[in-house]
């Protein structure tokens, strides 16, 4: 097909990709003409950035939807049983490719009396444990220390999802999560 400049200023019979490379630089484009929609539905994340690739990395720390923080959030006497002893501390988050792999990191503190804890990394759509980490004192003294750990993910999908910071605690000393620390979450979704 011919290439033809209309009377209006348009040009047909251009073909995709028929512009030599290097005449259209930064200047000629549009204010905000790529949007990070028209990169992820154009497969480019996966492809132009390549495997590795950070297509996202959020952060939370404090109230709401994200990560929450506060001192001395108490949970004493749970059970050796109790999977679910949710903390305040999660994150909503959406992958852009289905194709990708979401890590997760997750910093707070805890204090405990004795005995010891298991923290997990829960995924909302699946209910999966993405990550997990034992975490004690059996001696019997008071111990307060900083504690981080991760998970990995592959969702497969591009669902809405939230990922939960919880705590099965063995036996019935007091526990302290968040204790004189502000839980921090972050999460990266990497190109595959």
């Amino acid at each position: 097909m011919p290439v033809t400049i209309n009377g209006d200023g348009s040009i047909t019979g251009l073909a995709v990709g028929g512009l030599p490379d290097g005449c259209v630089d930064a200047d000629t484009l549009a204010t905000n003409a790529v949007t990070t929609n028209k990169i992820a539905n154009g497969a480019a994340v996966g492809t132009k950035l390549g495997s590795g690739s950070i297509i996202q990395f959020v952060v939370g720390s404090g109230g709401g939807n994200q990560a929450s923080g506060g001192c001395n959030a108490t949970a004493s006497g749970t059970t050796t049983t109790n999977t679910n002893d949710v903390i305040d501390a999660y994150m909503t988050f959406t992958p852009l490719l289905s194709t990708s792999t979401i890590f997760v990191l997750i910093s707070t503190g805890c204090s405990i009396n004795g005995n010891y804890a298991t923290f997990y990394i829960k995924e909302s759509v699946s209910g999966s444990t993405i990550g997990q980490t034992g975490w004690g004192n059996f001696g019997g003294a008071q111990s307060l220390e900083g504690l981080s750990f991760t998970g990995v993910h592959k969702p497969g999908n591009t669902v809405q999802r939230t990922y939960q910071l919880i705590c099965n605690q063995v036996g019935t000393p007091t526990r302290y999560i968040n204790y004189n620390a502000i839980c921090q979450m972050m999460i990266m979704e990497i190109a595959v």
